[in-house]
């Protein structure tokens, strides 16, 4: 029989991995769609189109762990805090890899023709760019969600959470460094279940990887 004490750590393991594809979630639905518009906003090469891919590649130079520590430490401990550090810390590199993907749509032979023969850029966007982006789309999602629990449960081990009692993976690692010769398992099982979600990510990352480059060469 299982005591009451493991069963409920259990469902505080359980709750952590939700919690943290939840936030995962939320920070796609944030920075996704943001960096495909930006994408697609800045595909031409002009002027402000290279001052805003400077701006980018100079966020993206900064040491991205400790933009993000400084980010939500400064912007203080709240949901909001940890969204909008992962959002400027993930968000210019995201743009930058879609946009090679928006320009490579752009030129294929069948979307000139379209464009030729009148057709609207609603048309062109939804019938014939979005359907060639599902993969790159598809794997830069897969992509930041392992970016975005890593960094979560990076704030939280730090104690830059907005709440103590999150039931996030990143607390109970932190929490279990105090039993870690007492009871190992209350920070082994956290590290364990932390290493498990994101090598499954990574994993069918790289199957979509395997599919989209034929070489199977790992794509993000």
């Amino acid at each position: 029989m299982f005591n009451s004490s493991f069963v409920s750590f259990t469902l505080k393991l359980l709750e952590g991995v939700l919690y943290s594809i939840s936030l995962g979630g939320k920070c796609l639905v944030l920075c996704l769609p943001f960096s495909l518009f930006c994408a697609f906003l800045f595909k031409k090469e002009n002027l402000v189109t290279k001052s805003f891919l400077s701006i980018l590649d100079v966020v993206i130079a900064l040491p991205n762990q400790l933009l993000l520590l400084s980010i939500a430490g400064v912007s203080g401990g709240s949901i909001g805090a940890i969204l909008i550090s992962i959002f400027i810390t993930q968000v210019p590199g995201l743009i930058r890899h879609l946009r090679v993907y928006v320009i490579q749509a752009h030129s294929y032979e069948y979307v000139e023709a379209a464009r030729a023969l009148g057709a609207s850029r609603l048309r062109l966007f939804f019938v014939h760019i979005i359907p060639r982006l599902f993969l790159p789309l598809s794997i830069s999602a897969l992509s930041l969600l392992k970016r975005v629990i890593l960094s979560e449960s990076l704030l939280m081990f730090l104690g830059l959470g907005f709440d103590p009692l999150t039931p996030s993976l990143g607390r109970l690692l932190s929490e279990g460094r105090s039993y870690l010769f007492l009871s190992p398992e209350r920070f082994l099982l956290p590290a364990l279940l932390l290493f498990l979600l994101l090598y499954i990510l990574q994993s069918v990352c790289d199957r979509f990887s395997s599919l989209f480059d034929p070489k199977g060469v790992r794509y993000l």
